[in-house]
């Protein structure tokens, strides 16, 4: 794991290599036409656990940037769920393994209500790119931990390429150039956090003694909190829960209290000052708390117990580092309550069973 999370500067870029040129994005295996493209009236986005969120991010994405209405599913409640899927419905599939079967199942259901699939995956010729209209390689080579790291990093990069080339096709008023120089950037950023490895580390140390978390974010950091709190749960076995930082106050804050630790994700401009207040409401019943936040941001020094600085991006973009400083996170803490990282109990790599 801890290998392929240091490997994600290259994956990223190799995600996204040759698909930008001049500015304009071009897929060298999507079998759309870009008339095919436009014709889709609404997407939807199925994958599960870490494609899962990926998937959210996807959707979110989509929404903003190229304006199309967008929801994401989990896989293996799709086929039970009466979705408006017609002809003019693109679904997308995401699996690293291209043979998870609940989303194998749930591309079959959306062709036989005529939809048409776009396939993400790692894998070339497995049963996803197969029985996909088309698809998407994410060209990140094999990963063998069970906890996926570079496989998110390198999902969530084709998926806002997808959002750039389709908000050009729809002649959405977006900055298309803009987030590409961003995203063009993001490998070295990832570089700088590894440089904050050991200050992460003894933040671990501390925060392995918590059996109990709450990860807490807004907009595009509740997608990170959902898979940071995954991360934590696979590999050190302790119960992490992820909600919208603006939910504490709708029940879960009845949980606050000095045995629970608090995770901050606060990389998303647009909703920082809320979160912060939401991070208030949570210390005031005695939690500690944990925030990661852009460097020289204002106000979190007050609340935050600890913090880990993150390289200022993009808000459409702050997913990347927030997430590997999140992997890092639980790998360390992991590694202090001496857990089977690679192979967690109770887990495989590719859930081919329903």
């Amino acid at each position: 794991m801890y290998k392929e999370i240091i490997e994600q500067p290259l994956t990223i870029h190799k995600a996204y290599f040759g698909r930008i040129l001049d500015n304009k994005i071009a897929f060298e295996t999507l079998s759309f036409s870009k008339a095919d493209l436009k014709k889709f009236k609404n997407i939807i986005i199925v994958g599960c656990g870490t494609s899962w969120h990926a998937a959210s991010f996807g959707a979110l994405m989509l929404q903003e940037i190229a304006q199309i209405p967008t929801t994401f599913e989990i896989a293996s409640e799709f086929r039970f769920k009466n979705l408006f899927i017609t002809e003019e419905t693109l679904v997308i599939a995401i699996s690293q393994s291209g043979e998870t079967l609940d989303t194998i199942a749930a591309v079959r259901a959306a062709k036989d209500k005529k939809g048409k699939v776009l396939g993400i995956c790692n894998v070339q010729n497995s049963l996803l790119t197969r029985e996909a209209d088309s698809c998407l390689f994410l060209d990140a080579g094999p990963e063998l931990s069970v906890c996926s790291t570079k496989a998110f990093t390198s999902q969530i990069t084709v998926l806002t390429l997808f959002s750039l080339y389709m908000a050009e096709l729809k002649n959405r008023a977006v900055d298309v150039e803009k987030i590409l120089f961003e995203l063009q950037k993001i490998p070295q950023k990832i570089k700088l956090i590894f440089k904050s490895i050991d200050h992460i580390k003894k933040i671990a140390k501390k925060y392995q003694k918590f059996e109990h978390f709450f990860f807490l974010g807004r907009h595009y950091m509740y997608t990170t909190a959902m898979e940071a709190a995954l991360k934590l749960k696979e590999i050190s076995y302790l119960n992490a829960n992820a909600y919208p930082a603006g939910e504490m106050k709708h029940g879960p804050l009845a949980l606050a209290g000095d045995h629970l630790a608090t995770v901050g994700f606060c990389a998303n401009e647009k909703t920082y000052d809320k979160t912060l207040s939401n991070l208030i409401e949570v210390k005031a019943r005695g939690s500690l708390i944990l925030a990661l936040a852009p460097e020289n941001a204002k106000g979190i020094q007050d609340i935050a117990d600890d913090i880990i600085w993150l390289p200022k991006t993009i808000d459409e973009l702050s997913v990347f580092p927030s997430t590997v400083a999140g992997q890092l996170l639980a790998y360390f803490i992991a590694k202090e309550r001496k857990t089977d990282i690679d192979k967690p109990r109770n887990l495989a790599k590719s859930v081919t069973v329903e």
